[in-house]
């Protein structure tokens, strides 16, 4: 069976007086609608409290479609605003990662501008001083990965021979030096040293206080810092310093040149938080002040400029100097 919807009439001459609406205040659902009014609003104002009206609400209510026009669609202001104010528009997810990855492209370019300003920094305090740093990772990815040990203030003789003899190609290994010559407690003797190095390692070494280098370094101009900085030839040296009274050693290759050409020589120590220093030429100079004069000491001494590479091996120290050298080589 078909049923056909008929149109929705409203009697304003019902038999019962409780049913019934004033034909002036009842009209047809759409006639002139406000936009933000449902068709069920307008009616519910219009017969308020009517029988018959709710009635006939409940027949629009089956049959109403919001309209979907320009009116409907986009924000919906908030009560009291016009179209247009207070609207919250919905950011997409596609323009939050956008601006994400802007905000890490931006830290990363600081960080890089940073990073430049530090590295530029640093090559001006390297030309200032003469001496180039380089830090034990770049050198060991040039060198190879066990071309130098670190250890601390106690295993540094040990250390000291261990480095010496890889500049020399002579093979050996810091566990085999160090269970044969350090001791339970204090510091290691050269003397012990240099006899490991001799009946096991086949190396020399021989005492520049001996005169066996052919020069007396630590009577020379410009003391032994300067007088050791001036070899170049290649030979490396078991070199030990004061320390604001504490013995260290360190090694002196004195013709390596491989980081670039303008240095010659460098000095390996077995901190594994210090780098490897590079001797530049000016690092074998005497110094001058600005107008070219010889800088000279309370003593009337010229000042060599070796005194501050050497320092600065150990910044926090108030002294650094050479009290002993020794010359290594195969036998």
């Amino acid at each position: 069976m078909t049923h056909m919807m008929m149109p929705l009439m409203l009697n304003p001459k019902a038999d019962d007086a409780g049913d019934t609406c004033d034909a002036d205040t009842m009209t047809t659902v759409n006639h002139h609608r406000h936009q933000s009014e449902t068709p069920n609003l307008q009616l519910i104002k219009q017969c308020k409290g009517v029988p018959t009206c709710r009635a006939a609400i409940g027949a629009v209510s089956a049959t109403y479609e919001p309209q979907a026009d320009a009116e409907t669609t986009g924000p919906v202001p908030a009560l009291g605003l016009a179209p247009g104010q207070g609207e919250c528009p919905v950011q997409s997810k596609q323009k939050r990662k956008a601006e994400a990855q802007q905000e890490r492209d931006r830290s990363k370019k600081a960080a890089r501008s940073e990073a430049a300003l530090a590295q530029k920094l640093e090559e001006r305090s390297e030309e200032e001083n003469g001496y180039v740093d380089e830090s034990k990772q770049s050198w060991r990815a040039r060198e190879g990965g066990r071309s130098a040990v670190d250890g601390n203030q106690r295993s540094c003789s040990q250390d000291g021979l261990v480095n010496g003899a890889k500049r020399l190609g002579v093979p050996v290994t810091k566990k085999a030096v160090d269970a044969a010559t350090l001791p339970p407690v204090g510091d290691t003797k050269v003397g012990v040293i240099v006899a490991y190095a001799r009946e096991e390692l086949g190396i020399s070494m021989l005492d520049a206080k001996t005169g066996a280098l052919g020069v007396q370094i630590f009577q020379a101009p410009g003391g032994p810092e300067h007088a050791l900085l001036q070899i170049t030839d290649g030979s490396v040296f078991f070199t030990e310093l004061n320390v604001d009274g504490d013995k260290h050693v360190v090694v002196y290759d004195s013709g390596y040149d491989s980081y670039s050409g303008d240095t010659c020589g460098a000095i390996i120590d077995n901190s594994k938080d210090s780098v490897v220093k590079h001797i530049d030429p000016t690092d074998r100079s005497f110094k001058v002040d600005e107008n070219g004069k010889a800088v000279l000491s309370k003593k009337g001494k010229p000042v060599s400029a070796a005194r501050d590479m050497f320092n600065s091996i150990f910044p926090g120290a108030a002294s650094v100097s050479v009290v002993g050298v020794w010359l290594m080589s195969k036998m």
